[in-house]
Parts: structure tokens; sequence; C-alpha cells
């Protein structure tokens, strides 16, 4: 959402209504404390549609991945 608005004035039934609508139904999705949603998907193809959303009900959105969740980091000692 534009820096103006946050999801906290959305009600959270339409935003999960937007969602189920867009992708399907999402295994999480939670507000972060910086306002903006984490949205944890089931499949592959409902990030994909998710990606390419521009808004959700009628609000602009930008959606891009997250940098550290979307990759894991291990360390292997024997």
């Amino acid at each position: 959402m534009e820096e103006q608005q946050s999801f906290q004035m959305i009600n959270p039934f339409v935003i999960q209504k937007s969602l189920d609508a867009m992708a399907g139904p999402v295994k999480t999705c939670r507000q972060q404390r910086n306002g903006c949603l984490l949205v944890e998907t089931l499949r592959s193809t409902q990030t994909e549609m998710l990606l390419c959303a521009t808004q959700l009900h009628s609000y602009p959105i930008k959606v891009e991945k997250h940098r550290t969740l979307n990759c894991s980091k291990e360390v292997v000692r024997r």
C-alpha cells in the first residue's frame, strides 16, 4: 500500500476474501509491525498470482518477495 495508508484501516475479513479471490486460500496472512502484510502461500502458483497483483480489493498494492524468509541458511557440522 502507499506510505500514507496502512492495512490497519482495512477490515481483516476484506483482506482475507480479497486474497482468496486472487490466489485461493493462503496458509497464513499476518500484519507486520511496519504495517505490511506477510502472506505465506501453500503452492508456488499462488505466489506467482500474488506477485502479479496490483490491487487488493480497491487499494493499490506493491507485492514483493521477502528477502530473508525465501531462503534457508544452514550450517552442517560433523
